[in-house]
């Protein structure tokens, strides 16, 4: 994901973000970027949100169903993201606590979820995870966003890219969820049951 970049409209005239006017970084109309760190921190944030207005319409339907053999169902798709949120969790542990020599495994997020608990839950579940991973990387500062640990297959990682990989993820999984949804909708419209 790319940095926002920030460009003057015109010659010495910058646009306000949030009720702050930025400067140029020079005269020579050089281009500014927003943090990176505050990027990926909201763009976190925004995830369970997300998915939570996306499956409150689900909670007692009976979605529990594989939509077609490429496609989880909604539920699988959420138990999925809890179990990639421990992942990261863990990762993001070991890259603040230990070297930067350090090696950290590769991703195996098959799900623990117990089948039975309602997708609303699951919901709930995650958010709490996220909030939790948020917490942690709101309280550390910039260079330990720049920390970095080898990260298998894949060859050495930072946070910030960890982080990145994350939100990737996220926007991955919900285009899922919405497919699945989506899906879901369709079989039962052209079935003739009642959504």
């Amino acid at each position: 994901m790319p940095g926002i970049v920030i460009m003057p409209s015109h010659a010495g005239a910058w646009p306000k973000l949030k009720g702050r006017k930025l400067q140029p970084a020079s005269t020579t109309g050089k281009v500014q970027t927003m943090t990176r760190r505050t990027v990926l921190l909201e763009a976190l944030a925004s995830t369970p949100n997300d998915i939570s207005r996306l499956i409150r319409p689900l909670e007692g339907a009976g979605w529990d169903w594989v939509a077609d053999g490429d496609t989880p169902s909604p539920w699988h798709i959420i138990a999925h993201l809890i179990t990639t949120e421990k992942i990261y969790q863990d990762h993001i542990s070991r890259i603040l606590e230990r070297d930067i020599s350090d090696s950290l495994p590769g991703f195996q997020a098959n799900s623990s979820q117990e089948s039975h608990i309602p997708i609303g839950q699951l919901g709930r579940d995650f958010q709490q995870a996220r909030g939790q991973t948020l917490q942690t990387l709101q309280a550390i500062g910039p260079g330990d966003w720049q920390r970095a640990a080898h990260l298998e297959p894949h060859g050495r990682i930072s946070l910030r890219f960890l982080m990145q990989r994350l939100v990737e993820h996220d926007i991955e999984q919900t285009g899922r969820l919405v497919e699945a949804i989506h899906f879901r909708r369709v079989v039962h419209n052209n079935s003739g049951f009642s959504q």
